[in-house]
């Protein structure tokens, strides 16, 4: 019997993605380069978030994966659906905790409804949605609840790009909404308000003092990323056009950040700064424009 992309594989989960409505899709049609541009998405966001459930480990190119294969069934009538696959290797699945292995099923896995939940709960932190972690499937079989929120986070961030190719067919109104389903839990739905979730960003216009350390730092671009105190994450920032940062503070910071890589108690590159935050309609900040950096307040 074909188990797969190779005999020692097993299917954890079937997920199908309909485009509804529109131009095209009302005739079970889609247009080619949108719907490449679509399931390029799907498959880069299912994959990446599979990667970070099984190995821990937040990656940004999907060829990267490890024991992960994720196989497109031929396309269905009745509007435009395509449904993917998501098989993991029988060494993944023996590296999991055992709380996850004993979960394990021939068909309609529990393990796969733990990987669904917690891709549900990253494409709505992607489009800005509310997110209820504690009521979450993935949220049981979690123990450092803190830590693991920050996580996803930082994985939606990452995906970010990829949940917007996933509108594609709606933003050239190919089609006008599209669902994300899988057998026993609420779908996914995307559409117009969910597109201007994912693009819809607001810079505040007064600068707030914060407390940061560079991450990394482009002085081409003048931008970069910044672990930010407040939010205990690294958030991308940009120098405030027409501001007269001193880039050297920037550099000093990277650099003491680099020498002390893998010490989580250091706190040297710290140091104060004013920025304008860019936030989504949730409130999530996206981004930081530098106004100001405090050179003397730089910890060593």
């Amino acid at each position: 019997m074909y188990m797969g992309p190779d005999s020692d594989s097993s299917k954890i989960l079937d997920i199908s993605i309909k485009y509804c409505e529109g131009m095209h899709a009302i005739n079970s049609s889609i247009d080619l380069y949108d719907l490449s541009v679509a399931l390029n998405g799907l498959h880069r966001s299912l994959a990446l978030t599979t990667h970070y459930f099984c190995h821990r480990e937040i990656i940004t190119k999907a060829p990267f994966v490890r024991g992960i294969n994720i196989l497109s069934k031929p396309p269905t009538i009745g509007s435009f659906e395509v449904t993917a696959s998501v098989w993991l290797t029988t060494g993944i699945i023996a590296s999991l905790p055992a709380i996850y292995k004993v979960l394990t099923a021939p068909k309609d896995t529990v393990l796969g409804h733990i990987v669904w939940s917690l891709y549900d709960m990253v494409i709505h932190k992607t489009t800005g949605q509310f997110v209820d972690f504690d009521k979450s499937i993935y949220a049981q079989y979690i123990d450092k609840e803190e830590y693991e929120t920050k996580r996803i986070e930082s994985l939606a961030q990452k995906l970010e790009s990829s949940v917007k190719n996933i509108h594609r067919p709606i933003m050239t109104r190919s089609a006008l909404s599209s669902t994300l389903s899988t057998a026993g839990e609420p779908s996914i739905v995307f559409n117009s308000q969910t597109l201007d979730l994912t693009n819809r960003l607001t810079i505040e216009s007064e600068a707030q003092m914060l407390i940061g350390r560079v991450a990394g730092y482009s002085a081409n671009t003048k931008s970069g990323m910044i672990y930010s105190q407040k939010e205990n994450r690294a958030i991308p920032f940009e120098l405030e056009k027409g501001c007269d940062v001193n880039t050297k503070t920037l550099t000093r910071s990277l650099f003491l950040y680099d020498a002390v890589k893998g010490n989580r108690g250091s706190r040297a590159g710290f140091f104060k700064f004013n920025a304008k935050k860019v936030v989504n309609q949730a409130g999530t900040t996206k981004k930081y424009y530098i106004t100001y950096a405090y050179g003397d307040s730089m910890e060593k």
